[in-house]
């Protein structure tokens, strides 16, 4: 407020003094009409030595009136053309000139002090007025604080209502306030979409109680949402080696409910080998068991009438046969569609692990009693067909591999038969991208030296695996057992050849005969029935026709 009254001080001087300036100014001019009004009428009317007007003062009388003329003209146009003008120099003449000379000097000299004088006073007001920006400034930063304290919680007013309306009043029409909504609005449009999701985020939480508490609950819970998952990964392998127990208890308690006896040995769930198919091989192995036949003597069906019989063991079977056959619409090695499909069947695996078309298939192929086998006997001549037309691996070393200890089981020089179909893989990297090379606990790996294997890649569900089949009843010799570490064995097996087959082997057809047995079915089927009665005409079999036209004098029964 001092500031505030010097400057109004300063500025009403400055005022004054512009307006003495202004009146010096007119008195000069008034001043310097009256001299040419009075040192020139003199000289107006005088005349020559014969009292004829001179032409001096003819031409002062033409100069006097321009003068009078242009009486609001400066001193100093005056005194140029008085100089210029006048042909006469008398005393009276001179002596005015010099006091109108002198008179202008003064006047010239005060108005230089006055505009000096104007000119600080112009700096001075400068400097007050940046001063009371910064005060003002400072105003505003004060009244915002006051504000800030004057926010916190106090005795609310008897009326609540005046209250009320009192503040919203008194904040609509305060320009402090609409200035700093402004500020704020400014710097809020100005971040960024990521700063005001943060903001806004953080106004939310921060706004009442209730949002802060519910807010460090769930911060608590999540942490130990997340802890918990971690620990659980941490016990993954003891969980499914678990589960997988728990589903080899129940087919088990299931076939021997359905089948009425209780000698079946489930594969082991963590069992497999590259291509991740399990086995275990079952206390019995060391056991003959009688030869696998019946199904040769089946025709050839399509996949969906071979797993009909199975449908009261598996009950979704027939979906996983229609995925199969979408996905072996250009079957390789020539195989035909259903037989494309039926090995892809095998090698896939769903849940649970009881209903898993190839998990019972072994435990069956295990059992003793192979009247088990019986309504598997359709689709084991389809399977087994697709298999023997692809071609047999030569001599090779194969891989397969369990998380059991079976070193004890497997004595050097012994002879072992696997009754069921075993999956293995001729890459040691497949291993290695198991992890089963580095990982803890018992494991035995079997290094196999096979020469009947059957490559099912480009049939398999899963066609990354470089996986070989061995079908049952093949026969090993234990050639080592060796204790790579203290929980993982190495056992080395040799294929032999039984002194009989274990495994009825298909109907072998030559390739040449296929086209022609394809032509003659396809001709028969197209004969009318009243010629003709046909026994499953299919195409690559062997059929039997039965003429009876009255007029066919050959041999009415002929292949």
């Amino acid at each position: 407020y001092l500031c505030l009254e010097r400057y109004h001080e300063i500025d009403k001087r400055y005022r004054d003094i512009e307006y003495t300036n202004n009146e010096l100014k007119q008195l000069n001019a008034q001043l310097e009409k009256d001299l040419l009004s009075v040192g020139g009428v003199s000289e107006l009317f005088r005349r020559g030595p014969e009292g004829q007007t001179s032409d001096s003062s003819v031409n002062e009388t033409g100069i006097i009136k321009d003068v009078l003329n242009q009486s609001s003209a400066p001193l100093t146009s005056f005194s140029d053309s008085l100089t210029n003008t006048s042909t006469r120099d008398s005393p009276s003449d001179e002596a005015l000139t010099a006091i109108v000379i002198s008179q202008r000097e003064r006047f010239r000299i005060r108005n230089i002090e006055l505009e000096n004088d104007n000119v600080s006073l112009k700096q001075q007001i400068g400097i007050f007025q940046n001063e009371m920006d910064k005060l003002r400034s400072d105003n505003i930063k004060l009244y915002e604080k006051i504000k800030f304290i004057q926010s916190y919680p106090t005795t609310r007013a008897a009326d609540e209502s005046i209250d009320r309306y009192s503040r919203g009043y008194d904040a609509s029409l305060d320009p402090f306030t609409n200035f700093t909504k402004q500020e704020k609005q400014k710097k809020y449009e100005s971040l960024k979409l990521h700063e005001k999701f943060a903001l806004n985020f953080g106004r939310f939480i921060l706004s009442s109680h209730k949002s802060r508490t519910f807010f460090v609950i769930y911060f608590i819970l999540v942490h130990i949402l997340i802890f918990l998952s971690l620990y659980k990964m941490v016990h993954t392998g003891s969980s499914v080696r678990d589960m997988s127990q728990i589903c080899f208890d129940k087919f088990r308690e299931h076939m021997a409910g359905v089948h009425g006896d209780k000698d079946f040995h489930l594969e082991h769930a963590h069992a497999g080998a590259g291509a991740g198919v399990g086995l275990t091989p079952p206390p019995h192995i060391h056991r003959l068991l009688p030869p696998i036949g019946g199904y040769e003597k089946m025709p050839l069906v399509s996949l969906e009438e071979a797993v009909a019989p199975l449908e009261s063991l598996l009950p979704s079977i027939q979906q996983y046969v229609y995925a199969a056959k979408q996905r072996c619409q250009a079957p390789a090695d020539g195989l035909s569609l259903d037989e494309s499909a039926a090995i892809m069947l095998y090698t896939m695996v769903w849940e649970p692990l009881d209903e898993c078309l190839y998990v019972a298939l072994n435990a069956v192929l295990r059992s003793q009693q192979r009247s088990f086998l019986k309504p598997w006997f359709l689709f084991l001549k389809l399977f087994l067909t697709a298999l023997n037309r692809l071609p047999f691996t030569s001599r090779c070393n194969v891989y397969r591999w369990t998380e059991l200890d079976l070193h004890l089981q497997y004595t050097k020089g012994k002879t072992v038969i696997w009754w069921g179909f075993s999956s293995c893989t001729a890459s040691v990297a497949d291993l290695e991208s198991k992890r089963v090379l580095g990982k803890l606990g018992p494991r035995t790996l079997f290094s196999i030296e096979c020469f009947s294997g059957k490559d099912i890649r480009k049939h398999s569900y899963n066609p990354s695996d470089d996986e070989i089949l061995l079908c049952p009843g093949t026969q090993f010799e234990i050639v080592s057992c060796i204790d790579a570490r203290a929980d993982l064995h190495i056992i080395q097996l040799k294929e032999t050849k039984p002194p009989f087959p274990l495994l009825v082997p298909v109907p072998h057809f030559e390739p040449s005969l296929y086209p022609f047995a394809m032509k003659h079915s396809m001709a028969c089927a197209s004969l009318p029935s009243n010629q003709s009665t046909i026994t499953r005409a299919r195409g690559y079999e062997i059929i039997y026709i039965d003429s009876n036209d009255p007029n066919d004098k050959s041999n009415t029964k002929s292949t």
